[in-house]
């Protein structure tokens, strides 16, 4: 039998394997980067990321074709994944649907193929990137990190990798087995550089932002016009985001937050309602005070030569209605007086909106009782009349009845404009105080909802008698002069607090201090929804005297922190620090209801 000769590679198709397999990692290795690029820049898993994804999948399934091509030229390499690509060519058919499932196994090798080389293209383009970036600002366009750089980091990568991998073609065992290890190895080292420099550098060390119409980087954040597009002067050159002093507000590094199903900020009961109030016409004659999406809206009475103020709030937690009626009305109706109370107000009067389910079934009957004692009990107790209501009954679907929601509506009253208070921290330097003690427990909470997927436990606990004391004291310092911002703990608790005071016009940060609280669970403590707690800001100079005024008026006062220049959010814990950058925690709450909202040609 005459000898059989191993097949020869010719040198143009050595070049032709080598430039295929660094195509076929460049593909993939970029779009697995660019879709890392808009995750990061978007903080949302956007839709061109999903068509990236697409579009990298269409590339595999090409790859796999031409592998199958090139297969024909190179006949027992011994490469790993042979069989595959002859699987493609075959004409052979075992059973009807062979070819198909040949297909489909080709493809998946592939498919694996370039998945663990694409990532290490994409990871090493990234991770060096950053490193280069942050060494040398201005190299390769001068962004942290540089696309210009990644992308050239990824194809010289790209070819390096494709001819190791063109030399193991025809060699031993060993030879692939020693390139498959280095390929791997490779991997995980690049891997676990990326996530240590990720880890010491965390959200708020100062960047440089990348604008793609000047193709320049910029150490500021960007001002942004309504409609979202960056404002730019006349030469195209983007204008720096100014904080109160007039100083452009520097860029830092960024992370994006979890998406609406981990993300408190994001999730549509505490963020921000702007898409929906928007619809409406909210500024009738130019008589609103205060904007919705502060603690309560307030409205100007023009009475003559003089002007007085109505302050209006809405509230219900269903959640806590469902898990004791009696308490989670007499909570709504709290609730709302704190709100008012934020704002500057003495509350007059109230109406409510009961909905409920079928009231012939007796747990719905139960409910709807139940719920008018609590709003009763605290009517009474706060002196607050019932000028007004309405019922809607019957309100459920073939899952079930909704929750029971008695939404109530107080009116307040303000007596003078200097005396109308907003949720929004102002000043840095101002003193964070809480008021009405450290949050404990969860039972009922979003955290629980959000995080575990449970509505469990008890509604909050109400101490009528505590909650007057500090509404009373509350509403003296405030026509003292000496608040400048509440806000109420509500869905969400303490840290959702403190987040949604930075979200105002002003671009301030907090550093908290939260350790001193010898709390059993720091999940407690941070999420908690504990009633009968509001956070203000206060001027340095007047933080003794708030303290004072609040022992004597029996109420549990904490200077916790301050209000900082810089625009981050820092929270000391008794496990340790929490920092993140409040433009991107602003970002989550702000647009998370417009963003699920959006349809196809609607906008």
């Amino acid at each position: 039998m005459a000898d059989q000769k191993a097949p020869q590679m010719q040198a143009t198709l050595g070049l032709t394997g080598l430039t295929s397999n660094a195509m076929a990692l460049i593909a993939p290795g970029a779009f697995l980067w660019l879709t890392f690029y808009l995750q990061a820049t978007e903080g949302t898993t956007s839709p061109s990321m999903w068509f990236g994804i697409v579009v990298a999948l269409l590339l595999c399934l090409a790859t796999a074709v031409a592998y199958a091509e090139i297969s024909k030229l190179y006949p027992g390499t011994g490469s790993s994944y042979y069989y595959a690509e002859q699987a493609l060519l075959s004409k052979d058919k075992a059973f009807k649907y062979a070819r198909v499932a040949k297909f489909i196994v080709g493809w998946g090798s592939h498919l694996y193929y370039w998945v663990y080389p694409g990532v290490m293209v994409a990871t090493t383009g990234v991770f060096v990137g950053y490193v280069v970036g942050f060494l040398y600002p201005t190299f390769m366009s001068g962004s942290n990190p540089g696309p210009v750089f990644m992308a050239l980091v990824a194809v010289v990568f790209s070819f390096f990798v494709a001819w190791i991998a063109a030399r193991g073609a025809g060699a031993s065992t060993a030879v692939n087995l020693a390139i498959n290890v280095i390929q791997i190895s490779a991997l995980l080292v690049f891997s676990v550089l990326a996530v240590g420099y990720r880890a010491n550098h965390p959200a708020g060390v100062p960047a440089f932002q990348y604008d793609s119409q000047t193709l320049a980087t910029y150490s500021y954040q960007f001002q942004a016009a309504k409609d979202g597009s960056t404002v730019r002067d006349a030469s195209g050159n983007p204008l720096p985001l100014l904080d109160k002093a007039g100083k452009p507000v520097p860029f830092t590094i960024d992370y994006p937050e979890k998406d609406a199903s981990g993300n408190f900020l994001s999730h549509p009961t505490i963020a921000s309602k702007r898409w929906l109030y928007r619809q409406y016409d909210h500024m009738v004659q130019h008589g609103t005070a205060v904007l919705p999406g502060s603690d309560a809206g307030v409205v100007r009475l023009r009475l003559g030569a003089s002007e007085k103020f109505i302050a209006i709030k809405n509230d219900c937690n269903g959640r806590y209605c469902y898990l004791n009626p009696r308490r989670g009305a007499l909570i709504a109706m709290v609730e709302c007086l704190r709100n008012l109370v934020c704002a500057g107000a003495t509350p007059l009067a109230m109406t409510d909106n009961l909905n409920f389910g079928n009231p012939y079934k007796p747990e719905n009957f139960y409910q709807l009782k139940e719920c008018v004692a609590g709003l009763a009990e605290a009517c009474r107790f706060f002196d607050v009349p019932v000028v007004g209501g309405n019922v809607s009954l019957y309100n459920e679907s073939p899952e079930g009845s909704i929750d029971p929601t008695p939404t109530v509506a107080v009116v307040g009253f303000i007596e003078k404009e200097s005396h109308i208070t907003r949720q929004f921290a102002r000043s840095a330097g101002h003193r964070l105080v809480l008021l009405g003690g450290a949050p404990a427990g969860l039972g009922g909470s979003q955290f629980l909802g959000i995080i575990h997927g449970l509505k469990t436990g008890d509604a909050p606990a109400v101490d009528l008698a505590a909650e007057k004391r500090l509404q009373d004291l509350l509403l003296s310092q405030i026509r003292a002069g000496r608040v400048a911002s509440a806000h109420d703990l509500s869905e969400g608790g303490l840290l959702v607090a403190i987040s949604e005071m930075l979200f105002g016009p002003d671009c301030v940060g907090a550093s908290v201090d939260l350790s001193r609280f010898a709390a059993p669970r720091q999940d407690a403590l941070l999420f908690g929804e504990s009633q009968g707690r509001v956070i203000i800001s206060v001027a340095p100079a007047d933080l003794p005297a708030v303290l004072s005024d609040a022992g004597e008026a029996g109420v549990p006062a904490d200077d916790i922190g301050a209000v900082t220049a810089e625009a981050a959010l820092s929270v000391a814990t008794g496990l340790g620090r929490l920092d993140w950058a409040v433009s991107r925690l602003r970002t989550g709450w702000e647009t998370s209801i417009e963003v699920a909202m959006k349809r196809p040609g609607l906008g």
